[in-house]
């Protein structure tokens, strides 16, 4: 028998829309209605503070393994809220329906690293060091302190992958005999150079290099 969930929209207050879909589907199916069926590109899930959606619940899993229609709720399981002001760039719906179509998409968290901070910078994953606390902006020059996406790259040595700002962690390779700072294994150094060019324009590159 196949079950559904119905889930409500707010944007962040006002209810938007209603979406329902099958329970056996995954993360996935869900997400696509709702990046391509509204303005929505920040989604969180529940309450505010609660879960995201593609960052913290893995679309590769079915949307019963996280939410269930209770028989005596009409069709109100879940609150869906979007965020207008700035928030962590990792957190944007987009990005995740992007990781789960490439081929990378069994692997979760893409690193091990992820809900952690940057090893060398140590500012966290997605916006720059002393977000939340200084200026709304970081100088141009100042790559090696941003941490926003298209400054990050995953290094895989093994079967563990980290991520690195791509900037800081040059440099480190420069200054530390072309070894991975973390793990002190050595690196190609000009195949890596030559990834950096080819992924300019790649969400999350993979550099699996040694």
């Amino acid at each position: 028998m196949t079950t559904t969930i119905t889930f409500k929209i707010y944007a962040p207050f006002t209810l938007e829309k209603k979406i329902t879909i099958e329970s056996e589907k995954n993360l996935y199916d869900l997400a696509v209605q709702l990046n391509t069926s509204s303005a929505y590109h920040v989604m969180k899930l529940g309450e505010i503070g609660g879960p995201v959606l593609g960052h913290d619940l893995n679309l590769n899993s079915t949307i019963a393994s996280h939410f269930s229609q209770q028989e005596e709720q009409e069709d109100d399981v879940l609150l869906c809220r979007k965020f207008t002001g700035f928030i962590n760039p990792v957190h944007k719906l987009g990005l995740w329906i992007k990781w789960y179509e490439g081929p990378s998409r069994e692997r979760w968290p893409p690193a091990c690293n992820w809900h952690d901070v940057e090893p060398i910078n140590l500012a966290p994953i997605g916006v720059w060091n002393g977000w939340g606390s200084g200026p709304t902006v970081v100088v141009p020059t100042n790559k090696e302190e941003n941490n926003e996406l298209s400054h990050l790259i995953i290094l895989e040595i093994g079967k563990v992958r980290r991520v690195y700002n791509k900037f800081v962690l040059l440099r480190a390779l420069y200054c530390n005999g072309s070894k991975d700072p973390t793990t002190q294994t050595p690196i190609n150094l000009h195949r890596f150079l030559e990834i950096l060019i080819e992924t300019t324009n790649t969400v999350l590159p993979i550099c699996a290099i040694v």
